[in-house]
Parts: structure tokens; sequence; C-alpha cells
């Protein structure tokens, strides 16, 4: 992660216009300690003694997700899912949202204390997020095609034409798995494209914190994503699973028990396949750490995968 802006930084009238929003001034800003995408992500201190959660950008290519995420928000039918928008304003070329300030903070490592909570936002996530009510949206499947390819490039197999593997010759597929076998998997990839759940498509440690009432919340929801509603569980199992947690027992514990095995695995061939070629790549700017991370997750994805293959 890099280092995030402040708004303390921003152009002049941003401040006084958010503190317009609010109906209180700006007391004190406390910045994220990093982040992968260069937009201000700040705890705000009111001068009424509230704090609210601020990201804030100049950048016009990072405004889509920003007022993605209001959608997001108006779209959930459980208001338990996410903290709730409070302000959302654009001045000057900037694009600024607010957000309730979740006491409870961000998970720092998963343990076995943390199930019960997993499997609570799953149900929740479950009940709140179908029927899907945002307008204009995708299937996640859709719009992650152009990622998906790298194991049937590694394969021989004609594939993908837009996926480049050059950078990973002699470099083995993780937890010994053929690149050959999971091609098939990963040319199933469409098979995912069903599913009428809002999805959010990036659940991880970084994107959950707990609330007042010590339930989990799922922030920075950026896309406008539709898929099966078990496909935010598999994306957050390489997290859980890093910490040394057992996907297969939470997945049999969740109300998603019954989720489809094969369309389970393709997902997962296709996770690994894409963080194995981003994983090995350079370090982009602004987003230092990155690669670890894909890398990290890639691992503990393709682990699973294994063992679900036997």
């Amino acid at each position: 992660m890099s280092p995030r802006p402040r708004l303390a930084d921003a152009p002049e009238g941003i401040i006084a216009a958010l503190g317009d929003a609010l109906g209180s001034g700006v007391a004190r800003e406390t910045p994220a300690p990093a982040g992968w995408t260069p937009t201000v992500a700040s705890i705000i201190a009111l001068v009424d003694g509230r704090d609210v959660f601020v990201k804030a950008s100049g950048d016009p290519e990072l405004h889509e997700g920003l007022r993605n995420a209001v959608d997001c928000d108006a779209a959930l039918t459980d208001r338990s899912l996410a903290p709730p928008v409070l302000a959302a304003l654009t001045v000057g070329g900037w694009r600024i949202v607010v957000w309730e300030c979740l006491p409870g903070g961000h998970v720092g490592r998963w343990s076995r204390r943390d199930v019960p909570g997993v499997l609570d936002l799953v149900s929740r996530l479950a009940a709140g997020t179908h029927p899907c009510r945002l307008p204009e949206t995708e299937p996640f499947a859709h719009a992650f095609r152009d990622r998906i390819g790298t194991l049937t490039a590694l394969a021989g197999r004609t594939g993908n034409p837009t996926i480049e593997v050059g950078h990973l010759d002699a470099t083995p597929l993780w937890s010994g798995l053929d690149p050959l076998r999971l091609a098939g998997l990963e040319a199933d990839w469409p098979v995912l494209a069903g599913g009428g759940h809002l999805h959010h498509g990036d659940v991880r440690r970084d994107n959950l914190a707990y609330g007042r009432d010590g339930r989990l919340r799922l922030l920075d929801w950026t896309h406008r994503w539709t898929a099966p509603g078990w496909a935010d569980l598999v994306l957050l199992m390489p997290d859980l699973v890093r910490d040394g947690l057992d996907p297969e027992q939470i997945l049999t514990a969740s109300v998603w028990a019954g989720a489809p095995t094969h369309e389970v695995n393709v997902l997962l061939a296709g996770l690994t396949g894409y963080w194995f070629n981003a994983g090995h790549r350079p370090e982009p700017p602004h987003a230092a750490g990155l690669r670890a991370l894909q890398r990290a997750q890639g691992r503990a994805c393709a682990s699973w995968l294994a063992r679900r293959l036997g």
C-alpha cells in the first residue's frame, strides 16, 4: 500500500463545502495509513463531535467508483451490511463521499473467533443483495473475463488473445497445480454469468470493519456487478486461508453449503490464474505491496483449489 493523500491538501473550498454538507466544520483529519488507490481516505473529526469517514478524489478516472458506492448503498435492502452514506457531493471537479465512521475498526488478523461474524455477514449478504435493485449492472463474469485465460495460455491452448504469460516462464504454478488440468475449469468461466445478487467483488479484511453492534460491515462497494450469491464468500476465503482458517468448514457451515462444486472450482481456477499472472508483474505506481498481496491471495486460493481437486 502507498500513503494516502490528505483532504487538507485538496484545492481551496473542498473542506468548506464538506462542512456545509455535514452541517459542521472540520476539526481534524486522520488519513488512512495506506491504500491501493490514490484517493483521499480519511477519518474526519467534526467540530460538533461526530466522526465521519471520507473518500474523495479530483481524478475523473476514480469518480465512477465513488458514484457506484453511493448507488450500491441505496440498493442494499439490509442497512446492517454497510455503513450508511451521509453525503455525496461534487465540488470543483472533486467527488466526495461521506460515510458513518465505524468504531470497531478493521480486521487485523483472522481467527476462529471471527468465524461466527463471517457466517452472520454471509447470511445477511445472501438475503440483502437479492434481488439486485441496482440498475445498469453487469455480470461479474463478463466484467472480469478479459483477465481470465492465464491457465489456458500456460497449457499451450488457444484462448484469450489479450493474456500475456511471457513473464511467467519457468515459474511453477502454486500448490503443484497443473495448468493443463485447470485450463478446462477456466474455459467454463461463462457459467458464472448467472445469479442475481448484487456482487461486491473485493471482499477482504481491509474492506471489512466492525460496527457498534459487533457485526461486520462491508466497505467500498465500487462495482455495478451481479453474480451468484456464494461468489463473494468464495472471494473472501483466500483472505481467511492466509490466517489458517479452514475454507471447507466455513463453506459447509454457511448458507451457501450447497454451492455448486464445479462452479466454485471454476471461480477458484480463474482467480488462481489471474493472481498468478498479476502477482508476478512489476509493482504499479501508487500501490506499493499490491503484487505481494496478489501473490498471497493467489497462493491461498490455489491451496484451497488443490485440496478440492484432490
